[in-house]
């Protein structure tokens, strides 16, 4: 969501600024549906995130985690849940790879853009 907010906002401008020298059908599109683009990356990199597999999910104890929740039933505060073990299964999965990938991203640019912002978090004594 951060990744199609950027986008988003960096599109507004650009594809303004674009339609003034070109009336190229893309631009125009852009131009008047300035969503498309954010949401159809976001769609194509959970749909990448969701079937590829990295160091975390080849461990040992995200395979037990994996076999454990492997058409299990969920229930949160002894409430079944509507979301079946192998739907969190999936989404654990697509979370801990997106992650490897945008942590390393957004903390370069909190490093170079931002000039070591911290967000108000700061490292105990």
């Amino acid at each position: 969501t951060h990744l199609a907010k950027l986008l988003y906002l960096l599109l507004l401008p650009l594809s303004s600024a674009l339609l003034s020298v070109t009336a190229w059908r893309p631009v125009r599109l852009l131009n008047r549906h300035p969503l498309i683009f954010p949401v159809l990356l976001i769609c194509l990199l959970l749909g990448l995130c969701s079937v590829t597999n990295n160091s975390i999910t080849a461990s040992p104890a995200y395979q037990s985690l994996r076999h454990a929740l492997q058409g299990a039933e969920v229930a949160i505060t002894n409430t079944p849940s509507p979301l079946s073990g192998g739907t969190l299964l999936r989404a654990i999965h697509t979370v801990s790879i997106g992650q490897s990938y945008s942590y390393p991203l957004n903390h370069a640019i909190r490093q170079n853009v931002l000039f070591g912002f911290d967000f108000g978090y700061g490292k105990p004594d």
